[in-house]
């Protein structure tokens, strides 16, 4: 397919940034979204101009009527949507499960689950125009497998991102493949900024003795959605280094 079009949402940071910048390279137009990163967003479009078009979209996941407009919205600017990344999301503050409060609960379902699903529906229209399969690859985590006690709230939203995934692929086949990817810890600058004595017990505990970097998820994201993947559909792909084993 020559030049496709990738709607990424969350893309002005993190794991998001390294897809966006993949996507790119691999001469796809880049459509993404950002929350409160105006100027970071901005600047990614400006370092990607020279490789094709690229545009920047506010989103909150809390208005669910923006998110499932999100592909018309792309469409309209680009002409078609090919490919769809569910990659925004928040981590809360850890918080003891008994602290947790109705709002915080509320907040990060939205941002880690239902934001996505409601993108998703918007752009099944357009995924299912093509002759291929399209291509929804959603991000979770490894936790969402797991599990983690200091962020339950997180790893319930996650572990429902998997499910919805497996769900979406019974209901979207054969006309759209989604896949869902679930790192765990990934070398972003967040993550790199914790405490060294934490970061030094993360690795202790990788069989493989790497902490994955935003460019291996990355990788895997852009692979899902390639020729190659056609019949694939309702997977998780844990990328941990043998961290959930």
């Amino acid at each position: 397919m020559e030049h496709p079009v990738a709607l990424i949402t969350g893309g002005s940071k993190g794991i998001g940034e390294s897809i966006v910048k993949l996507f790119a390279q691999k001469r796809c137009q880049i459509a993404f979204t950002y929350n409160t990163s105006k100027d970071r967003a901005e600047s990614i479009v400006k370092s990607l101009s020279s490789l094709g078009a690229c545009k920047a979209y506010p989103l909150n996941f809390n208005d669910t009527q923006s998110s499932e407009k999100l592909a018309e919205r792309v469409v309209n600017d680009f002409g078609r949507l090919d490919f769809l990344v569910n990659n925004a999301g928040n981590i809360p503050k850890p918080s003891d499960w008994g602290h947790i409060t109705e709002t915080q609960w509320i907040e990060t379902l939205y941002e880690n689950l239902i934001g996505h699903f409601f993108v998703i529906r918007g752009a099944i229209p357009y995924l299912r125009s093509h002759t291929s399969p399209g291509r929804i690859v959603n991000i979770s985590s490894a936790y969402g497998c797991i599990g983690a006690s200091p962020v339950v709230a997180y790893t319930a939203a996650k572990a429902g991102l998997i499910n919805l995934t497996k769900s979406m692929a019974k209901e979207l086949a054969p006309e759209i493949c989604i896949n869902c990817v679930a790192p765990a810890h990934v070398s972003t600058d967040m993550f790199m900024q914790s405490d060294a004595e934490f970061i030094s017990s993360i690795e202790a505990q990788i069989p493989m003795g790497n902490i994955s970097s935003p460019e291996e998820v990355a990788s895997m994201v852009f692979h899902l959605c390639s020729e190659h993947c056609k019949n694939i559909t309702g997977q998780t792909i844990t990328i941990d280094g043998g961290y959930t084993l």
